[in-house]
């Protein structure tokens, strides 16, 4: 049986007997809600609406392209923007290359063996 269908019955009769679950009754009341707080902009800026980079922006971002070899390449005519990483992340070089060096020269088990190799890649994993 669906756990939802068996709940339902019994959040309705609690909803029109008034009667709510006794954590939302202590969250509701247990601090004030936040307020926001607005920071001044300078003039001409409106909230929300962001312009064009300034040349400081455009070379961190170049930087930080730079730092993801995924990134050098065009699709259609205009550079990769990968969004979709609610499954795969991007790597930086940095990562790429720790990585290989691991595999090609300390590839082993850790926490098991008493070998050389074994030593090395726990040290590496802590």
């Amino acid at each position: 049986m669906n756990c939802v269908a068996t709940l339902t019955p019994t959040l309705s009769r609690q909803r029109e007997r008034g009667s709510t679950h006794p954590l939302r009754e202590k969250l509701s009341t247990a601090r004030p809600a936040a307020r926001r707080v607005s920071t001044p902009r300078p003039s001409g800026e409106r909230a929300g609406v962001r312009g064009q980079p300034g040349e400081q922006e455009q070379q961190d971002l170049s930087h930080l392209r730079a730092q993801f070899p995924i990134l050098a390449q065009s699709i259609h005519g205009h550079p990769l923007a990968y969004l979709d990483n609610a499954a795969t992340t991007q790597t930086p070089l940095a990562v790429q290359q720790a990585m290989t060096q691991f595999e090609q020269k300390d590839r082993a088990n850790i926490h098991r063996g008493v070998h050389t190799l074994s030593q090395r890649a726990t040290n590496h994993f802590e």
